[in-house]
Parts: C-alpha cells; sequence; structure tokens
C-alpha cells in the first residue's frame, strides 16, 4: 500500500475506503541495508456511514419469456436520515462470486424493475441498495431467476467439400442452444437451390454424401433440434463432384546419356476437377512397371535409367481429385555408350622415404556391353591441384610404384580407366606418407622463476620434424658442474617444463631435444634461471605510546632476516576490537622505523601490528602493542523527542551521546527557541544527573517551540543535540470566507470559497458543505464533504434555488458556518421559449412551402399530361386497372384510376442549420414530409382534389444564453388536410388555389430533464400559376409562381408558453427539363434543372431573401415496368448562418397486368439528431445517432383498382357530378437504417 512512508512516524491513516470494507494490514521496517520482517497481522472494518437507509427486503426476481427478468423488492425499514432517492441494483453472472452495477442509479423510489436484452436460458444473480443524500446502505437478500428456454439459433459455418464422387459436409453447432441440449441435426439438400429433400439426421456435425456421379452440383442446408422446436436454416452450401481425368497426349522421350528426358500434353478431359499432378512410371520389357514419380506437377520430367546402352518404357497418367486417369501411350528409348566406371579398392603403400606402391582391382562398369579398357590415367597431389603422373599406361595392370618423393609426407592419388569413348570417372582419393628422418633442435628455449623452489622451461617446435610428428621432449639440465637428464622422454608434444624442489634463489642452466619416429634430434641453444627470494621475518619490539586526545606514536626495530631481499618499507595495521580484525594503516616505502597515528578521537583505544616488506611481499607481523588517547568533552545528546502533553506543556526524551568523552556523564544543559532555532533561551544549565528527560510548562497553545542539549562530564560541555520541534495543540479553525454560488447548467450549480483566516493553528483536512431550500426556516441537510475549496452540486432540477454554507475541519473539530450565498438554476420554460422561436418559424415554412410545392408539382403534372405516359409504363389496359408512380415529385407520382379520377404521392427531405447568432441558439436538424392526395376532373380542364401529408423535424440545439452551454434535442411533427383546386385555360398557363389545415406536436429533450411535449395547429393557403414557356429538342422551360401565408398556434403547458407564428412567402422558379428516348427498346431517361428566387416577410424574425438552385435525373423502361429517379436542391440565402439543402429519389417495380405495384424511395441526408420515423410510427424517444449521414427507404406494395363508376346530374337549375371507386389500397413499410428497426405504418382498405 505504502512502498515507503519515508518517516519515521509510527502511526498511518488509510483513507478513500468505503462502508463496510474489511482491511488486514502489516508492517515492516526500512534501513540503509533493506527492508526487515514484516510485522503481525492486524484487521479492521470500517464503519456503515451515519444516516445511510436499511437494506431494502423481500428482493424476488421472475422470468418473462426468453428475454427478460423481472424484479420488485420490498422498500427499507428505515431510510435513514433523508428520503430515499433511488436504487442501485447489482447483478452476478457466477452465482454471486463477483458483482457488477447493472444500474447505479435508478433516480426513482419505484421497487421494480426489468432486466431486458437476455438470452434464453440465462441465469441471474441480483441484490438491491437503497440510496439517500448520505450514501448507498447495505445490499438486500440475493434473489435469482433463470430465462425461459427456446429453439437454439441456426448452425454455423456449414461447408461443402468434393472428395472425388462424395461431398464431404462439416458445420458447427449453434452459438446458442435456447437455453436446452441441442438433440440432433437435420440435413437437407437441393439439385437447384429451390426444392429441399431431407438427406439425414444426425447427432454428429459431419456427413459424407456418397454414390454421387462426377459432376454433380448439390446445395446443402441444416438446422438444429432441441427439445423446444428447430433453429432457423443455415447459410447454404455447395459442392460438384469430379471424375479421373483422361490419357495425357502425345508423350515423347529424350535421350542424353543415361539421362531420358520425358514432355507430354494435358489430357483432352480433366474430368471435370483441376489436374494436380502426373504420376510417371517406368519398364524394361513394356510389361511390368515401376513408380518413377508421383509429384510432377509440369508437363516434363527427367528420369537417370543408371547406366549405358540400356533398353527403357515410359508411361504417364494425370491425377485430380477423383484419382489417377488413364495412362499414355508407351514411348522407349535406348541409352547411349560412355567412359567407364571408377576403379574400385585403391590401395597406396610406402615403400621407403621416397617411393610408395599402388594397386587397384579393374572397374565393374567398362563403358557398356562390348566395351574393353585401353589402360588407366594417374594422379596424385601433395596438398595442392591433382596432376597427372602417367596419361595411359597402355597396359592393363593394376598396380603402379611412384618413386622420387620427398621423406615423411602425405601423398594422395586417384585412378581413371579409359576405353574408346575417353577417360572415365576417377577412383576414391587414397594416402600414404613416406617414412620420416630424425627432427631439427627445438627453438627459442627461455627459462622463468615459478615461485621460490620451481623454474619453468618454454620452447617452440623444431623448425623441421623430419618428415614425422614429434612424440615427446629430452630435458637436461646443470647447476655448477656436468649435465644431468631431468626428462628422458617427456612423451608430449607440449613445448612446457616446470623444474621442482628447488631452493630460494638458485640458478640453472638447460637444454632440450626433440623425439619422433626416427629417433633424438639434436639439442636446442642453452638458457638460464634463477628462483625467486622469500618475505622478510616480523619487525620487533613494537611499541606503542599516546601523545595527546588525537595522537599515538609508534616505534619498533627492524627483522632479523630480511629474505634474501633488501627491506623497502614496512605494512602498518590498525584495530579498536583487540585484534579481531584489521585495517591497513599506512604503507611507509622507508625503512624508518618510527610512525605517529593523528586525528584520533579521544578516549579510544588502539591495538597495532608491523611487517617488513622486501620485493618478494610482506612477511609475518609483529606482535601487537596498543595504547588509548586521553578523555575530552563529550558528544552531542541523540534522538532528542518534544511531545507535546496540552496546550501548555512539552516533554522532552534523549537519549545519552554515543561518545561521552571518555568520562562519565554528570548532568545536561536544555535550551529552547521560539523562533526555530534563531536565537536560544536556556532553561536550565545543569540538570545536575544523567536523567534524559526535562518537562517545560506554562507555554502558549498552538505555538512551535524549538530544543536543544548539550551533554555535560569532568572536562566539560559538549555540542548541542540536533533541534526537536513541538508545537502545542490547537483550537477549531475560523469559518470559511468568501462563500460563492454559480448556476453553471440547468441542473448544476458550483460553489467556491476560501480558507479559513485563521486555521487555528493546525492545518484544515475538509470542508463540509450544507444546503436548503428553504429559504425562511433554513433547515440545512449535509451535501458533501470535500478537501477542496469548490464542490459542484449536480442533478438539481431547473429554476430551482438553493443555499449554501460551509465549515471547516481541522484536527481540533469543525468551525463555525461561513456566510451564506444562493444561486436559482436556468427556467425551463425560458429555455423552451427560445428553441422555440429560434427553430420553430423554420420548421413551420418548411412544412408549409412543402404543402404548397406538392400541389403546385400535381398540377404541372395534370398540365404537362403526364398520366397517361405513365400509365403506358404499366400498360395500363382499362380504366379499372391503376398504379402509383414515383414519390419524388408530382409528376412521376401521379396515377389515374380510370379517365376521371387520380391520386399522387411524394416525399421530401430538407436539410437545415443555423450558427449562434443574436438569440444565443445554435442548431441543425432534417424535415421530412411526405405527400399523398387524389382528385377528379369535373369539367374539362378545371380540377378538384384532397391532399394530406405529415411532416417531422428533428433538431440539435446548444443554447449559449446563459454563461454556460445547455444542449438538447428538439422534435416537430405535424400533419395536414389540403383541398385543392386547379385549372388550365390554356396549354400554357395553369393556375391553382389551396388551403390547409394540420395539428401536430412539439418536444424538447435535454439532459437534465425527460421530454417535454406540447400540441399545435397549423392552417395554410396558398395561391400559384405555371407557365410554359417554350419546348424543342433541347428541352422544355416552364415558369413557375407561387404565393402562401400559413399560421402555426403552439399550445401553453407547464413547459411551453403559448405562441403564435405568421408567415408568408413568395416564390418564382424557371425549370427546364430534356428527355432522351430510345426508339428501339423504349428506354427514357429525363434530366432537370431548377433556378428561382424566393422572399419571406412578415414571419415572425423570418423575414430574408434566397436563391433556390437544383437538378434531377430520371431513368424509365416500359418493358420491364421499372422507373428510377432522384432529385438534390440547395437554398442559398441572406439570412446570415442559415444553412439549407435536401435530396430524394424513387424506384418503381410495376409487373402487368395485374395492376400490382412496388415503389421504394431512398433518401440521403445530413442529420444533426437522426430520424426516428420517416412518418409519425408513435416512437417518441431520439434517435441514437449523432451528426450522421443517414439512409432512409420507404417502401410500398401498391393497390389494385376493381372499379370506377363516374356519375352526372342536372335537374334544370343545378349541375352535380361525382365518382364511385372500388378497389384496396396498400401495406406501406418505412425504413430507415438508424439501429432503431422496422416500424410497420398498417393495412387500410377503401371500398
Amino acid at each position: 500500500m505504502v512502498a515507503n512512508t519515508g518517516s519515521t512516524t509510527t502511526t498511518y491513516s488509510h483513507t478513500g475506503l468505503s462502508a463496510g470494507d474489511t482491511r488486514h494490514y502489516r508492517v515492516s521496517a526500512i534501513n540503509s541495508a533493506g527492508t526487515g520482517p514484516a510485522s503481525n497481522v492486524a484487521t479492521a472494518t470500517t464503519d456503515r456511514p451515519a444516516g445511510v437507509p436499511d437494506a431494502p427486503t423481500s428482493l424476488s426476481a421472475t422470468a418473462s419469456g426468453q428475454n427478460r427478468i423481472n424484479l420488485s423488492w420490498t422498500v427499507p425499514g428505515s431510510a435513514g436520515s433523508s428520503a430515499i432517492t433511488g436504487y442501485r441494483i447489482e447483478v452476478s453472472t457466477n452465482g454471486g462470486t463477483t458483482w457488477s452495477d447493472l444500474v447505479a442509479n435508478t433516480g426513482s423510489t419505484t421497487t421494480t424493475y426489468s432486466h431486458t436484452g437476455l438470452s434464453a436460458g440465462d441465469t441471474r444473480h441480483y441484490r438491491v441498495s437503497a440510496i439517500n443524500s448520505a450514501g448507498a446502505g447495505l445490499p438486500s437478500n440475493i434473489a435469482n431467476a433463470t430465462t425461459v428456454a427456446g429453439a437454439p439459433d441456426a448452425p454455423a459455418s456449414l461447408r461443402a467439400s468434393a472428395l472425388g464422387k462424395d461431398i464431404e459436409l462439416t458445420w458447427e453447432v449453434p452459438e446458442h442452444d435456447g437455453g436446452s441440449r441441442i438433440l440432433g441435426y437435420r440435413l437437407e439438400v437441393s439439385v437447384d437451390n429451390r426444392s429441399w429433400r431431407l438427406l439425414a439426421n444426425t447427432i454428429e456435425t459431419t456427413y459424407t454424401h456418397s454414390g454421387l456421379a462426377p459432376g454433380s452440383t448439390r446445395h446443402y442446408r441444416v438446422r438444429a433440434r432441441n427439445a423446444l422446436g428447430e433453429s432457423a436454416y443455415s447459410r447454404v452450401a455447395k459442392a460438384t463432384t469430379v471424375d479421373r481425368p483422361s490419357a495425357p497426349r502425345d508423350l515423347l522421350a529424350e535421350v542424353a546419356g543415361s539421362k531420358v528426358t520425358l514432355r507430354w500434353r494435358e489430357p483432352e478431359d480433366d474430368g471435370g476437377g483441376e489436374i494436380s499432378r502426373y504420376r510417371v512410371e517406368i519398364s524394361s520389357d513394356g510389361r511390368r512397371w515401376s513408380l518413377v514419380t508421383a509429384d510432377a506437377t509440369g508437363l516434363e520430367w527427367m528420369v537417370d535409367v543408371g547406366g549405358a546402352g540400356l533398353t527403357r518404357y515410359f508411361r504417364v497418367a494425370a491425377i485430380n481429385e477423383a484419382g489417377v486417369g488413364d495412362w499414355s501411350d508407351t514411348v522407349s528409348v535406348k541409352t547411349d555408350l560412355s567412359v567407364p566406371g571408377p576403379p574400385p579398392a585403391v590401395i597406396a603403400t610406402h615403400v621407403s622415404s621416397t617411393s610408395i606402391r599402388l594397386a587397384w582391382s579393374p572397374p565393374r562398369f567398362t563403358g557398356g556391353p562390348d566395351t574393353e579398357l585401353l589402360g588407366y590415367q594417374i594422379e596424385r597431389h601433395g596438398g595442392g591441384d591433382w596432376i597427372v603422373i602417367v596419361r595411359n599406361t597402355q597396359s592393363l595392370s593394376t598396380s603402379f610404384v611412384d618413386r622420387g618423393l620427398s621423406p615423411g609426407t602425405e601423398y594422395f592419388y586417384r585412378i581413371s580407366a579409359i576405353n574408346e569413348v575417353g577417360v572415365g570417372r576417377p577412383s576414391e582419393a587414397v594416402s600414404t606418407r613416406t617414412k620420416a628422418t630424425i627432427p631439427d633442435p627445438p627453438r627459442g628455449l627461455t627459462v622463468t622463476a615459478a615461485g621460490t623452489d620451481r623454474l619453468r622451461l618454454d620452447w617452440d617446435k623444431p623448425l623441421y620434424d623430419g618428415g614425422g610428428d614429434v612424440t615427446g621432449y629430452k630435458i637436461e639440465g646443470r647447476r655448477d658442474g656436468a649435465w644431468a637428464i631431468l626428462q628422458p622422454n617427456t612423451r608430449s608434444t607440449q613445448t612446457t617444463y616446470v623444474h621442482t624442489g628447488l631452493g630460494p634463489a638458485e640458478t640453472w642452466t638447460y637444454r632440450v631435444a626433440a623425439i619422433n619416429e626416427a629417433g633424438l634430434g639434436r639439442v636446442s641453444e642453452t638458457a638460464s634461471g634463477t628462483t625467486d627470494p622469500v618475505a622478510p621475518d616480523p619487525p620487533r619490539s613494537l611499541k606503542a605510546e599516546a601523545d595527546g586526545p588525537d595522537r599515538i606514536n609508534l616505534s619498533w626495530i627492524g627483522p632479523d632476516y630480511g629474505g634474501g631481499s633488501p627491506v623497502t618499507g614496512y605494512l602498518i595495521e590498525s584495530s579498536q576490537d583487540q585484534g579481531v580484525s584489521w585495517t591497513v594503516l599506512a604503507r611507509t616505502q622507508t625503512t624508518a622505523t618510527t610512525f605517529a597515528h593523528t586525528d584520533l578521537e579521544p578516549a579510544t583505544t588502539w591495538h597495532y601490528r608491523v611487517s617488513a616488506i622486501n620485493s618478494v611481499g610482506r612477511g609475518d607481523p609483529s606482535p601487537v602493542a596498543s595504547a588509548t588517547t586521553e578523555a575530552v568533552v563529550p558528544g552531542k545528546p541523540e534522538a532528542v523527542v518534544a511531545i507535546a502533553r496540552d496546550h501548555e506543556t512539552v516533554q522532552l526524551d534523549w537519549q545519552e551521546p554515543r561518545f561521552t568523552g571518555g568520562a562519565e556523564i554528570i548532568g545536561y544543559r536544555v535550551d529552547v527557541s521560539e523562533n526555530e532555532g534563531d536565537s536560544w533561551e536556556t532553561l536550565t544549565f545543569n540538570t545536575g544527573d544523567n536523567d534524559a528527560r526535562y518537562v517545560h510548562d506554562g507555554l502558549t497553545p498552538a505555538t512551535v517551540y524549538t530544543y536543544r542539549v548539550h551533554a555535560i562530564n569532568r572536562i566539560g560541555m559538549g555540542p548541542p543535540s540536533e533541534p526537536a520541534s513541538v508545537r502545542t495543540h490547537a483550537r477549531v479553525p475560523d469559518p470559511p470566507t468568501g462563500l460563492t454560488a454559480e448556476a453553471v447548467a440547468p441542473d448544476q450549480i458550483d460553489i467556491d470559497w476560501d480558507a479559513p483566516e485563521y486555521d487555528g493553528g493546525a492545518p484544515v483536512t475538509a470542508y463540509r458543505v450544507e444546503f436548503t431550500t428553504d429559504g425562511d426556516d433554513f433547515t440545512w441537510e449535509v451535501l458533501a464533504t470535500t478537501e477542496l475549496t469548490r464542490y459542484s452540486h449536480e442533478e438539481i432540477v431547473p429554476g430551482t434555488t438553493l443555499y449554501y454554507r460551509v465549515s471547516a475541519v481541522n484536527e481540533a473539530g469543525m468551525s463555525a458556518p461561513s456566510e451564506m450565498a444562493s444561486a436559482t438554476t436556468d427556467d425551463t420554460a425560458d429555455r423552451i421559449e427560445r428553441l422555440n422561436k429560434s427553430i420553430l418559424p423554420r420548421f413551420a415554412a418548411t412544412v408549409a412551402a412543402g404543402i404548397t410545392g406538392a400541389v403546385a408539382d400535381r398540377m404541372d403534372a395534370i398540365a404537362n399530361r403526364q398520366q397517361a405516359d405513365h400509365a403506358s409504363i404499366g400498360s395500363l389496359q382499362s380504366a379499372a386497372t391503376g398504379e402509383l408512380g414515383a414519390l419524388a415529385d408530382g409528376a412521376s407520382a401521379a396515377q389515374s384510376f380510370g379517365s376521371r379520377i387520380s391520386a399522387w404521392s411524394s416525399v421530401d427531405r430538407t436539410n437545415m442549420s443555423k450558427i449562434k447568432s443574436d438569440d444565443n441558439i445554435h442548431w441543425e436538424g432534417v424535415v421530412t414530409q411526405f405527400f399523398t392526395g387524389s382528385d377528379i376532373e369535373v369539367v374539362n380542364d378545371l380540377y378538384f382534389g384532397l391532399g394530406a401529408s405529415h411532416a417531422v423535424g428533428n433538431y440539435d440545439a446548444t443554447d449559449f444564453s446563459w454563461n454556460y452551454e445547455v444542449e438538447g434535442r428538439y422534435k416537430a411533427s405535424v400533419t395536414n388536410f389540403t383541398p385543392y383546386v386547379g385549372w388550365n385555360p390554356s396549354s400554357y398557363v395553369t393556375v391553382w388555389a389551396s388551403g390547409s389545415y394540420g395539428f401536430g406536436k412539439i418536444s424538447v429533450e435535454e439532459r437534465a430533464a425527460d421530454i417535454r411535449a406540447t400540441d399545435a395547429k397549423t392552417r395554410t393557403g396558398s395561391i400559384g400559376l405555371i407557365s410554359r414557356l417554350n419546348g424543342d429538342a433541347l428541352g422544355a422551360i416552364s415558369l413557375r409562381a407561387e404565393g402562401w401565408a400559413s399560421r402555426m398556434d403552439v399550445e401553453e403547458t407547464q413547459d411551453f408558453r403559448p405562441m403564435s407564428l405568421d408567415l408568408r412567402r413568395v416564390r418564382m422558379t424557371l425549370h427546364w427539363t430534356r428527355v432522351l428516348r430510345s426508339s428501339d427498346s423504349g428506354h427514357e431517361f429525363q434530366m432537370s434543372l431548377d433556378g428561382g428566387l424566393r422572399h419571406d416577410f412578415n414571419g415572425s424574425a423570418v423575414n430574408h431573401s434566397g436563391f433556390e438552385f437544383g437538378s434531377g435525373v430520371a431513368y424509365s423502361s416500359p418493358s420491364r415496368q421499372i422507373r428510377v429517379s432522384t432529385t438534390g436542391r440547395m437554398l442559398v440565402t441572406t439570412d446570415i448562418g442559415y444553412d439549407e439543402w435536401g435530396i430524394g429519389g424513387s424506384i418503381h417495380l410495376e409487373p402487368q397486368p395485374s395492376g400490382f405495384s412496388v415503389v421504394a424511395e431512398p433518401s440521403y441526408g445530413a442529420y444533426a439528431s437522426g430520424v426516428d420515423q420517416l412518418w409519425n410510427n408513435g416512437v417518441e424517444s431520439f434517435a441514437a445517432t449523432d451528426n450522421e449521414q443517414v439512409f432512409v427507404l420507404p417502401f410500398s406494395i401498391n393497390y389494385q383498382v376493381e372499379r370506377v363508376m363516374p356519375y352526372f346530374r342536372f335537374d334544370g337549375t343545378r349541375f352535380s357530378a361525382g365518382t364511385a371507386v372500388l378497389g384496396r389500397l396498400s401495406v406501406e413499410v418505412p425504413w430507415h437504417r438508424e439501429g432503431a428497426g422496422v416500424a410497420i405504418k398498417g393495412n387500410w382498405q377503401l371500398r
């Protein structure tokens, strides 16, 4: 826990523990030599915090299906010092061995909880603790439950591998068995991957499908089964069987000596499998065959048949997965004649010192049938290159004598036979050595002393060993007279020798002769050497005499015998433990026989000895002499400790000096300082005894006193001890000052304060923070205890006023509280009102513009007569068959029911953002709108219709209005119903008008609070004109002018203030289209460009102008009933910081003649807050994605019109018209990729 406290203090506090924690401790002491052994073990358990709740009771866990366990419990018997605010729920996956937080704090007093997201058969253990302002209490009883078991997962990693005509299947067990043991597997097979039949039921995870024909392809799938049912099928795996290949083609053979190279071509039929290698076989008669190789991977192979003039047959077969195929045609070859083989059994024998005899046998192979030898070639080398000594013996004799060689030299020989083809391969090399002669004398003889009783001889071997290895040496020596044989034969090749048993300083002369197999060689040059001398005897009459308190003088007489070498100095040693251990004091390097030992401690006893030194070294030491220096004043007292008994008394304790000066301690002088040693006052000049304690009373509280002590002996007073300081006991500190409280977030207040002006004489160790919401009676609650001078109070209800005070704590206790400070968090209703004013006008304008644009697109489509064009795509057969077009615009979405009633739909996505401006709000988001409608032509070129739309806007917003940022999510949705009327007075002009009424909802979500929501209503009126300017081969251009006015009312709730928005806009755009059509295939491509101006005015702070531009492409294929289109747009505006853009598209699949159609609507845009729903699916939570590009795919399966029945009536004064439609309408499935899954809008039918 603490590697080294770095202090001699024998207490320690372990902080940072939790309530009820148990810890075991042990302590080891540390000095300069390392860490000592550990102490005994002590154990302690922390207290339960005061005021926490009791443990909840009656915890129960009940499984609810395969994925959920429900928990319930009873509130604790005692809530502690404050009300329960939440519960901590812990879970264990290993039966309670380890625990982790499932919910750290529910933040609610609800006593139930559902644990979801589990798997079938999962077992979990739970425990619950109650939480109040003092902290978490003890845990409840443990409860456990196991989720309901179900069917297993699908088997994984199904693989199919063809092995010839068999297919081997393998798979892995399901990742989850559904909580019930796997009982087996159902394996199914299919020829076409559509029709399946049972192949086998098995409990294994492997299976071999046998008996298939070559080239058979099979598909397989498998499902697992437990006691509760069968899993889904695995993925499908397939494999195809193979057959053996046909014979290789065009086998050829080429001969080069005894080597034959075979080449061939691939088989015509590989059997349906890849050829991996070829098998090659050989025969001497074309009937009995032997394997050459089964691993030839190319289309050629080389074979060495091992002889000349031999006839051999070859054949080849291909190999694939199914095995070895048919054999190729057989080819035969005959190898060429060659040179003879090497002669065997060559023997070399020395005859003399200059000649060697060779003998050998004729070669076993002469080069081929009926081939004769003509002679032999003989080669030799003596350590270099081979040389031919006989080119051709021209004889069949198998012996030869080589003469004129050097003595004692090794020679190597090899023999080659010769026939009519040429010289054959040489034999194995053999060697022998000629006889040797006596060696030369050894060289470089030297003699060196190896101590007082031996000499060492060293020499180099002879320059020439006579042609034979030196096997030993003869050594002779003499001192004064004739030579003596010291070693007749060393029988070793070592060139050293040690002559022992000599006396000190003896001189000898030596010579050496080498010995080899021929005998003793000549002697070497002579060399001489002398043994070493010995050390001298001990000095005599050593004396030691004290000379004052710090000096001892030594004197002695030199040794009687110097060891054969002059004395050059003396080694002086000293000891303070009566000679148990010795330390070298000096090496004098002089023959003087006196020495002074200085700088000694008083009253210390020293022991001495002296040794003489000559060239050999140090001799034995003299007898020991001793002396003691005179006494002095004592040293300083040690380990002075000052301890405060209370606020006015200090007790001093110390230890006697290690050095008493050589005399008894008779008293102590005690000094005190109140300025950390700058000046001193004597408390007592002499205590008069050797008691090492003194009590100083009458002192000032919380004051630091420093003490020092002098020891006194008969010589006098010694130096002072190291100072020791102590502080008298302190009192509680003053209150903290400068307390401030500041709201930094809607749910957070930061508190700051200054330390007390006076800490009571002890450091402040903590601060206690209290708060109250009662500004009248001020009933205080403890908020926290901290060591810092600041604290952040979080999870506060927005719009709350809180009061705070702080107390300081030191070792003496807690101070009085500080002055009070208060703060109020931001009001939610104000912030929501700011968000509404900044975002809602943009949303309402986008919705109104979307409705207006959808009606305008529809009227443009009617004017251009695009219904008939799109009806031809689906090959509309009668008025009873209809289609729903693309959802990209009014033109492509129009669908006629008969001749006078039509239905249409479209989708639009708008991305927008606003950076921080004067309203201190920054936001970004996306609006998605879906439109649908139906209209009828009551008279020529006059249309009445009814449309419906739904719009959803999702935004991320940041409020900078306070001194902190508040981040949240803003959402608005509205559903509108729009009647409209349109008139085409000519083929170039269309005018229209519409009105709509809608209702919706607005919600805000922030970190500090749950979702807040209110209702809204909207009314919109619009008019427009479309003028087609021209049309030619380069395209068509039209002018569109429109204007609208809208009002949105927001209802008042607890968090929302009432708001009314009045919005108006005028807009004028030019539209260009170009259609490219294939006359042969019927394929059609369309390109479009848009550009225009718009202006918003009188629009609740939305007053600006902007330029819109966009483009689109479309493709349709009548023969395949497919239409694909996409559009995009962007706004450039004078509203600084505001951005808006969007894209959309459609895919149409319209089979005939049923009238059934499938329409997919992909869309892509930049979101700030994600999309919960394309249109209202009832989901209120916000999506998890932030700042992502989101892909959206509305998908619809459309209608079948059964009957259209128009009618007209005129009674003479009034004209009326109507149409009855009998049909079925679709299932619509909106889908988006956000991790939120799939939402289904529902089914409906109109008759």
